[in-house]
């Protein structure tokens, strides 16, 4: 009896969460590269929904029925399959985010997208705990949810003011979250950094979260892809304004706008008709001394400067360009995740837009005003559903980039004060914490060379590859990657690219493609130093060049515990434990990091997952190399201790490791600088912090494989405790060496 409570807990989540998936039964989402006016026409007749609100003679994503996924192949149509089962998938994401909404401490809070009524209790705990945050009320929507948010102010009089608003649009949850977050971390930094209060001690600041409550509740209880406010239209069963394209700025200027009520650009009937954009309208005319505004959208990788109805240069276009790239590259920076900047249709990475509101602000109240669109940056990246795991990358992105609007307000330079730093700016009046040092090659805050190079560029690991890359529709590779002995290229837009590698000519060389979409119009090719093609192919594949035939001795048992999986002659060196240690570590479903406190009797790692192959898809270590069962490849080699790995399932697996239990306070774990994958030594649960103690001054951040982090900057450990059989990824800004504790 006890396995049916679960259930029918699951089962009561399922049924309530339902709702707004609905609109999307038998329904499947896809994207098209190319959509000419003929296809658009016949899509529409056959009430297929545009997630793009541009024209559709460009790539399009795109919601289809049945009818309408059948008249596409019988009709020839290349489409790539983004969600096959649109109401299974919004069933799911929804059933899961039900049972996480309990979570509400720190950081946790922000791991699941929360509903309208969480978001203003959220905002209700921010301004109790905060002696400069204020809870404002705007005013109401059409259906009489209040718009409020944050002011924050120290005080004083004709301030510069700056103004930060997330969802216009219902279905961009992540806008929400973004929002909600930065207005938290703006509290809890202001009352422990220095930098924050010296900004603040100059600039007001405004946060409103939800500027479209009604549109946000419907999307959690009717239709996860509202777009709209919901105020119904006179003479027509099509309900809804869309909010950004009602703005008194090129109003009904036709650059992607509709004046159908159905349409989801929907102008409305005047400039403001719609009662949030009214309201919004009204509160910011009242702010004193209004200079910068942003306006939080998702989803492209984003930032957009005014003005966006035209491509013609506004009169601060100077200021405008040199405030929208120092916002992009603090968003790029965060995570090494890459945002575009630009103005108009920013090179045509997005599209022209009348009646926008960066665009009102901007002409109407004089302030700059921007557009970001958050992460990801493609519907295959999870879309206006962008994966939970992201949320708080997302929000440390756009954290980052609205700081910097906030610093250009204070009309003060931050940087580095310290005068025997190499990047010590004498200009600085604030000091920002960015001061570093000399690498070994003598670049300031550098990484040293690169794998295989010295410090003047020059190959010294043997010879130079010429690595050619080619995309035949010319719009990059759609997340596909080679990976050639554990670097990895890929093309991230155009048609081709060329790229330089060092190897060992007297090895062999591992060769992968593959990890993307649209694998058909990848190709490339491997040339040695002197233009000899060594190695070509397209995606997917496995491969290898170089001396890969030489015979190399070394153990050749499997059963030995110093096999060698690479050796082809025994040398009679092998090696037998008498060991009856083991280890089971169970697997789920899917992604998962694992580590063993086990030295296996079989290292190698496709003899670790022996016993749970047949559900195996792929291995991953932190160089990228992998173990690929279907196609009897390991470029992995040796499952080294101390380590950890990415497996990916087809179902729940318990793998069992025999050998011998490592003594974790007499093994040392070196880790480099930058991402690596850590494994867990000690045969028992400990606290993270304690366990890392040692190293937590070069510690950045240490993720688990479901996103939950450990950061010690903030002094927060989402993680708890370390668990045997996890691995865990850890970015440090130095190498590092250490031993855990012992058992």
């Amino acid at each position: 009896m006890k396995n049916l409570i679960p259930f029918a807990f699951l089962l009561m989540v399922f049924q309530i969460s339902a709702q707004n998936s609905a609109p999307y039964a038998n329904t499947t989402l896809i994207h098209l590269k190319s959509v000419s006016p003929a296809l658009e026409a016949s899509l529409n007749n056959l009430e297929a929904t545009f997630l793009s609100c541009r024209e559709h003679q460009s790539s399009s994503d795109i919601i289809v029925s049945e009818t309408a996924l059948n008249w596409l192949s019988i009709n020839n149509i290349v489409f790539e399959t983004i969600v096959s089962d649109l109401k299974e998938k919004i069933d799911n994401d929804n059933a899961a985010m039900e049972l996480l909404r309990s979570q509400r401490d720190g950081e946790e809070w922000y791991e699941i997208y929360r509903t309208y009524d969480e978001v203003q209790d959220k905002l209700v705990e921010i301004a109790n705990s905060s002696s400069i945050a204020t809870l404002i009320d705007l005013g109401d929507s059409y259906e009489n949810r209040a718009i409020n948010g944050l002011k924050f102010s120290t005080g004083g009089t004709n301030k510069p003011a700056v103004f930060f608003n997330g969802c216009q649009h219902a279905r961009e949850w992540v806008t929400v979250m973004a929002t909600t977050y930065f207005a938290d971390q703006l509290a809890q930094e202001y009352a422990t950094d220095n930098f924050t209060q010296t900004l603040l001690d100059i600039v007001d600041v405004y946060i409103v979260p939800i500027v479209n409550p009604d549109g946000y509740v419907y999307t959690h209880t009717t239709d996860r892809y509202w777009r709209k406010n919901r105020q119904p239209n006179a003479n027509s069963s099509c309900v809804g304004t869309d909010l950004n394209r009602n703005w008194d700025a090129d109003w009904n200027g036709g650059e992607s706008t509709s004046t159908s009520e159905c349409s989801d650009v929907y102008v409305g009937t005047s400039p403001f008709s719609a009662t949030e954009a009214n309201v919004l309208k009204n509160y910011m005319e009242a702010v004193p001394n209004l200079v910068g505004h942003l306006d939080i959208h998702s989803y492209s990788a984003l930032v957009l400067g005014p003005w966006g109805y035209t491509n013609a240069e506004s009169p601060d276009h100077d200021e405008i360009v040199s405030l929208g790239n120092a916002m992009n590259d603090a968003i790029t920076n965060t995570n090494n995740y890459p945002f575009t900047f630009g103005v108009g249709d920013a090179n045509g990475a997005l599209y022209l837009a009348s009646g926008t509101m960066p665009d009102w602000s901007y002409d109407e109240l004089g302030a700059l005003g921007y557009t970001f669109e958050l992460r990801p940056n493609s519907s295959s990246g999870g879309g206006f559903e962008l994966p939970e795991s992201q949320i708080l990358d997302a929000c440390a992105e756009n954290f980052n980039g609205a700081m910097e609007m906030i610093i250009w307000a204070a009309g003060i330079q931050g940087g580095c004060m310290d005068a025997t730093a190499c990047n010590y700016d004498v200009n600085s009046t604030v000091d920002d914490g960015s001061c570093t040092e000399l690498d070994e090659c003598g670049d300031c805050g550098g990484n040293g060379p690169n794998p295989g190079y010295d410090c003047d560029g020059n190959c010294v690991t043997g010879e130079t590859l010429t690595i050619q890359l080619e995309d035949s529709y010319g719009d990059g590779w759609n997340g596909n990657n080679i990976i050639i002995n554990g670097s990895s290229l890929t093309i991230v837009s155009g048609s081709s690219s060329t790229e330089v590698l060092c190897y060992d000519s007297n090895s062999c060389i591992s060769v992968t493609c593959d990890g993307g979409n649209w694998q058909e119009e990848v190709s490339w090719s491997i040339l040695s130093s002197d233009g000899i093609e060594l190695l070509s192919g397209g995606a997917p594949f496995i491969g290898e060049f170089g001396n890969c035939s030489a015979e190399i001795s070394g153990c050749i048992d499997p059963l030995a515990s110093n096999y060698n999986n690479l050796a082809t002659i025994d040398d009679s060196s092998c090696e037998y434990s008498s060991a009856t240690d083991v280890q089971i570590i169970n697997l789920p479903l899917g992604w998962y990091i694992f580590s063993s406190f086990i030295q296996p009797d079989s290292p190698s790692i496709d003899s670790l997952v022996n016993s749970i192959v047949d559900a195996t898809v792929i291995i991953k270590d932190a160089q990228g190399l992998a173990y690929l069962p279907e196609w009897e490849f390991n470029a992995i080699g040796d499952a080294n201790v101390g380590d950890a790995y990415l497996i990916k399932l087809l179902s729940n697996q318990n793998l069992s490791i025999s050998g011998t239990k490592i003594i974790p306070e007499e093994f040392v774990i070196n880790l480099s600088e930058g991402w690596s994958l850590l494994g867990y030594l000690r045969d028992s649960p400990a606290n993270l912090v304690e366990m890392l103690t040692d190293i937590n001054e070069q510690i950045i951040i240490v993720k688990t494989f479901d996103g939950s982090a450990y950061l010690p900057d903030w002094d927060f450990n989402g993680i708890g405790e370390m668990t045997p059989g996890q691995g865990y990824q850890i970015k440090l800004n130095a190498v590092a060496n250490f031993s855990y504790p012992s058992n």
